[in-house]
């Protein structure tokens, strides 16, 4: 035996780890009663007398320094890294109660416990000490004192948990108050049972503003799962909450919820529907009153009607009478957007139509028809648009009749076809869809069989099974069964299917035979791999009687030597799919505990059991196909399993390794698996990489004989194999100081790997070694992992030392740290990584400084810059800021770290002015030196922080606003910053829009240096060859960031700007700029079209006597393109198109010539029959520029 550790472990008595534990703790127990007796014995020695055996002494001795409350003991056990001895510690609630002042103290742990217990430990530990002070009596100040020393040490992260047993007062300053901490739902879910008015105050942070942008987010959406909890006690401020947000974050009531929701929270409903009915079923509307119900929907409509959706708002009235919904809806639409729904083309659509009462319905189709004369073909989901299906079918069915007579194409004829089916749905006239039938029968029955299937398969789409008569049937069923004579159905086997299983329902309901369909469906599943058993699932009678129908007809159909079983085929397979399908029902019913109906049962079709049976013992089937077949048997009906299935070993197999029943087997029937025990071990080698076999290794180790067979055949394998499965089972089984000396004469004796001489098997092998170190308990020592960070080697190590890491005392892993930094750059980052995670915060901040100092390379100090940002935004000081700002002066030429610098929304307020400006000075700097950043990446690095610093704007000096435009935005000699998209966004998102109380100052400034750039850079190096109009250039960019400005500032500031440009220049000069601030000032708040159209022909005599009237092109093109961005969201061309209809009803004809020069601009496909409307107004013009505009446009259209 290679592990003293297993050894050990059999030596206990007991066959099971409880056994073997009640063991262990007998003769604690005799040890602490001996030691009460006689204070000098020697517990260690006593418990090697009643024979524990020398490595399980550290987990007996716990129990011991529990029994005598010992905290020497306790502390030792603590600092274990055994993770059973480290669990076994924590359950003495003694020590972490506070129950003992002398131990129980920040200032006691922080110099005996936490420097010496590894990272994962010290985590567990502090959860541990908060749930002890929580729940035993007011430990609140202990707790407090523990929170503010643990994140004074070792960040606010680590002291989180603490939280649980602090004082409201603390509580609310740290969350509400300072906003320093964002809690997880397990913290939240906490704290509202001692406390909930601050955690009702923490969601209320949703919705406020920040007072200092280094304050925490709180994001309701990731506590949606939690506020339903609220409702039981603080149903008004669940409602608030949620109010203040207008979004349901996607909340399920619960049955009981709705209805303590319906009884205290109704009025919220009625207030705020779109919120809360979300929630619940919709259902629930039945419960209001008219008057409640009529407010409430009025409610739900959106404030902009181009958002209105008729299908979502019409699905609310689901519950109300079918001859009030239209009518509550259009009176309702006429209260909310004050026009009439149906007047309005474009939001009468297929799903409008099919609402409405027929009178209205066929008006509305003529109206459409007068401008859509499309058939609306290609695409079936266009059908619903060819508006003469709205028609009555005595109209309707003559004209697609004539249309297919006159199409020679197929895919047309499909189209119209199903048009003549749709227009019977439409008009819920079943005699119709007869003659409609008959007519396919008659003058369409030898259509390509593909498109007479997809025809037919709208059918079930349209119609309700129950609303078909047999007349119907007979003639679908002439058409199914000519095509299955013409084996013709395999065409389209997902239509042929529908129709089948659609006319197998029907037959059910009205008592007919369904064999013969049966039959025909069984026939089309032939050449299917995997047919669909389970039909019909919605009426579970109808689909047992199926399944029936299928097991019992495939028996007889086709016995064992049937030619059916060398086709797609394989008996294996359908076998599988059918005893699949039972247990599909089986469960299905079972779970529906309305259900009268008995489960199926397989033993009911005697040649299924034969198939069964011969499969499952025919070891010359693939193993697989066996082992799913035997699970799927074994779940639908065990006691069958176990009458047929004589190749037990199956039922090791069919337990799935990878699932928990694994883990209950071995607690429950270990003897099962110890018999077994080979089987098992291929299992367990096959799935070693699942965490729930490793989970079971290690559960084995504490049962008798098992690990013992376990480990001594993975051992054998593995001396003469080398395989990479064994050594991680062996690392599961190992204990630490047993794995390093197995692995011991596989450290790599050279750096580099030869591919031509080394063993492939040896190579991987010491691959496969550093992932087993991260399982190993205890784990390796540091020492034999550093053995393996040498040459072709470190890449396969390195992801231990994060894991390891985090399983060592943490004054090892510093050490262990000291030395990786003491080696080459690729291993000693991995070191600085690792120091900064698990050393405390001043051993941390020492480190970097020293670090930043005495490394020149670049990579080094890619990773220290990292930190240094990292650890200041978490725990911002003055000591790390000195550093901070030590590292960005310190900046090289050679250093890529400037970016990774550039975020700066986590920088404490009081700190950004200073630190955005040091890093926009760090930027020029680094882009003059030779070598430093090119223009590319300096202006890339620049355009990062500019559109970081948008939200944090607010708190910055007007100081440095002056710093940035006067250096960067108005200094022209380094253009790039200046033009860059991201100094126009800060100009006008930051500056402008954000300036409070302070625009007009801020505009005083920012014109006098505008004034002063326009006097000295306009027409400045024209007539230089290559040079640019840069002034010039400059000032017509300004009029394109105004252009999109949407805010109450807007007219201010075009007004602003105008003064002082054209204080200087003629508006011929920059009539683009002109046209834009004057567009801006005008056109302040949102108008109707009409009135947007009205507000252009007031301003257009001016702009016209400015600019001339030749300048009319000039004029439309910057009127398109304000209007396109200022109004777009998706509806742009829609609108435009609603202006210039407007326009053209105005009568102006400049103002009309605009409008046909804006037309070639717009698109014809995003509103068509609007533009087509337009275009029709616009050829009837009498001037003849107008009417050539629009010609010259359209002409050059091509047809779709």
């Amino acid at each position: 035996m290679n592990s003293p550790y297993l050894a050990a472990i059999q030596r206990i008595p007991g066959l099971s780890p409880g056994e073997k534990f009640l063991a262990l703790n007998k003769a604690a127990a005799s040890v602490v009663s001996s030691k009460l007796k006689d204070p000098s014995i020697c517990p260690e020695l006593e418990l090697k007398s009643l024979g524990i055996p020398e490595p399980l002494i550290p987990l007996a001795q716990v129990e011991v320094a529990k029994g005598l409350r010992d905290p020497e003991g306790l502390i030792q056990a603590l600092r274990s890294e055994d993770e059973l001895v480290f669990e076994r510690a924590l359950t003495a609630k003694w020590f972490f109660d506070g129950s003992n002042p002398e131990v129980t103290n920040p200032h006691f742990y922080g110099l005996h416990i936490f420097p010496h217990i590894s990272l994962n430990h010290r985590r567990i530990l502090v959860k541990k000490l908060s749930v002890s002070l929580a729940y035993n009596g007011d430990k609140s100040g202990l707790a407090e004192s523990f929170y503010s020393e643990l994140s004074w040490k070792y960040g606010k992260k680590c002291g989180e948990p603490l939280l649980i047993a602090c004082s409201e007062g603390f509580i609310r300053k740290l969350i509400v108050e300072e906003r320093q901490v964002a809690l997880s739902i397990r913290f939240v879910q906490i704290i509202y049972q001692r406390h909930p008015n601050v955690i009702i105050d923490y969601l209320k942070l949703t919705g406020s503003k920040k007072a200092k942008h280094s304050m925490v987010d709180v994001d309701l959406f990731y506590y949606s799962d939690f506020l339903p909890t609220m409702m039981k006690k603080n149903m008004n401020s669940f409602v608030e909450i949620i109010e203040m947000h207008g979004s349901s974050w996607e909340i399920q009531f619960s049955r009981k919820r709705t209805e303590l929701f319906m009884k205290q929270g109704i009025e919220a409903l009625v207030r705020s529907p779109r919120a809360f009915l979300p929630m619940m079923p919709l259902k629930v509307t039945g419960k209001l009153s008219r008057e409640q119900f009529r407010l409430m929907f009025r409610n739900l409509f959106p404030k902009e009607i181009h958002e209105f959706q008729f299908r979502k708002m019409f699905g609310y009235l689901e519950f109300c009478q079918e001859e009030d919904k239209i009518g509550i809806l259009l009176e309702t639409f006429r209260e909310v957007y004050g026009s009439n729904l149906l007047e309005s083309k474009d939001q009468v659509t297929p799903e409008v139509m099919r609402a409405l009462p027929v009178e209205e319905r066929v008006r509305q189709a003529r109206r459409k028809l007068e401008v859509d004369q499309d058939w609306h073909l290609g695409q079936n989901w266009q059908l619903k648009n060819s508006w003469r299906c709205y028609l009555l079918v005595d109209e309707s069915i003559p004209l697609i009749k004539t249309q297919i007579g006159r199409s020679s194409n197929v895919n047309d004829r499909r189209d119209l076809m199903q048009q003549l089916i749709y227009t019977c749905a439409v008009n819920e006239d079943k005699g119709a869809l007869l003659e409609v039938l008959k007519y396919i029968c008659v003058r369409h029955k030898n259509e390509q069989p593909w498109m007479l299937l997809e025809v037919l398969a709208i059918i079930p789409d349209n119609f309700q099974v129950q609303d078909l008569t047999v007349d119907h049937w007979v003639l679908l069923d002439d058409i199914i069964q000519l095509l299955h004579m013409k084996n013709q159905l395999q065409s389209r086997v997902y239509s042929s299917e529908n129709i089948i299983t659609t006319g197998i329902h029907f037959r059910f309901i009205n008592d007919l035979p369904i064999d013969e369909k049966i039959d025909l469906l069984i026939e089309l599943y032939r050449n299917s791999w995997r047919p669909t058993w389970n039909i019909v699932k919605e009426n579970p009678n109808c689909e047992r009687k199926c399944l029936e129908s299928f097991l019992e007809k495939i028996g007889r159909k086709y016995p064992e030597n049937h030619k059916v079983w060398e086709g797609e085929w394989s008996r294996t397979n359908i076998t599988t799919f059918l005893v699949e399908a039972v247990n599909s029902f089986n469960t299905r019913n079972s779970e529906n505990k309305k259900s009268e109906l008995e489960n199926l049962s397989l033993r009911s079709y005697p040649w299924l059991i034969l198939v069964l049976e011969k499969i499952l013992n025919d070891k010359d089937e693939p193993q697989w196909e066996r082992t799913r077949l035997s699970g799927l048997l074994k779940d639908t009906d065990k006691d069958l399993w176990d009458a047929i299935v004589s190749d037990k070993s199956l039922e090791n197999s069919a337990i799935d390794m990878r699932s928990i029943k694994i883990i209950v087997l071995l607690k429950r029937n270990p003897k099962e698996i110890l018999e077994n025990w080979e089987s098992y071990l291929n299992s367990v080698y096959v799935n070693i990489n699942s965490r729930l076999v490793q989970r079971f290794l290690r559960s084995c180790r504490w049962h008798q004989e098992l690990p013992i067979k376990f480990s001594e055949k993975t051992l054998s394998s593995f001396e003469t194999e080398r395989g990479d499965g064994n050594i991680i089972i062996l690392s599961l089984l190992y204990e630490g100081e047993s794995f390093e000396r197995l692995i011991t004469p596989f450290i790599p004796k050279k750096s580099t790997i030869d591919p031509k001489n080394d063993e492939k098997t040896d190579v991987r092998l010491l691959f496969t070694i550093p992932m087993a170190f991260n399982l190993v308990n205890p784990p390796v020592s540091l020492d034999v992992i550093l053995k393996f960070c040498i040459g072709d080697y470190i890449h396969s190590i390195i992801n231990c030392f994060a894991t390891v890491g985090r399983r060592v005392s943490a004054d090892k892993v510093i050490a262990f740290c000291r030395k990786l930094m003491e080696k080459g750059v690729s291993i000693k980052k991995h070191g600085i990584r690792l120091f900064v995670r698990v050393a405390k915060i001043d051993e941390i901040t020492d480190m970097l400084r020293d670090q930043l100092r005495k490394d020149k390379h670049r990579s080094i100090r890619a990773i220290v810059y990292k930190s240094i940002l990292e650890l200041f935004v978490n725990q911002p000081s003055q000591d790390i800021w000195g550093i901070l700002v030590e590292a960005v002066n310190d900046l090289r030429e050679d250093d890529d770290s400037i970016k990774s610098l550039a975020t700066i929304t986590k920088i404490p307020d009081e700190f950004l002015a200073d630190y955005v400006k040091m890093l926009l000075r760090a930027i020029r700097r680094l882009e003059g030196m030779e070598g430093g950043l090119s223009r590319e990446q300096a202006l890339a690095t620049f355009s990062d922080i500019l559109y970081s610093i948008i939200n944090v704007v607010d708190v910055f000096p007007e100081e440095l606003h002056h710093f940035i435009l006067k250096e960067f935005f108005f200094d022209l000699s380094q253009p790039h910053y200046a033009l860059s998209n991201s100094m126009q966004n800060y100009v006008i998102c930051g500056y402008l829009e954000k300036a409070g109380d302070n625009l007009g100052e801020r505009l005083i400034y920012f014109q006098t240096l505008l004034a002063e750039v326009i006097v000295k850079y306009w027409d400045a190096d024209g007539d230089k060859p290559g040079k640019a109009l840069l002034g010039n250039y400059f000032v017509f960019q300004l009029s394109h960031i105004i252009r999109p400005l949407i805010s109450p500032v807007a007219k201010t500031v075009a007004d602003a700007l105008f003064t002082t440009i054209f204080s200087v220049l003629r508006p011929q000069q920059e009539p683009t700029c002109y046209l834009y601030l004057i567009f801006t000032s005008a056109f302040d708040k949102p108008l109707s079209p009409k009135d947007f159209a009205g507000k252009i022909l007031e301003i257009l005599p001016s702009l016209v006597n400015a600019l001339s009237r030749e300048s009319l092109p000039l004029i439309a093109k910057a009127l398109f393109s304000f209007i396109e961005l200022r109004i777009s969201h998706g509806q742009g061309d829609v609108t435009v198109l609603e202006i210039m209809e407007e326009i053209t009803e105005l009568g102006d004809v400049d103002f009309t010539i605009m409008a046909s020069i804006m037309l070639a601009s717009c698109s014809r496909f995003t509103c068509e029959s609007r533009f087509w409307r337009v275009v029709r107004k616009l050829q009837k013009h009498r001037d003849p520029a107008v009417v050539a505009n629009v010609y010259s446009y359209v002409n050059q259209l091509e047809p779709k």
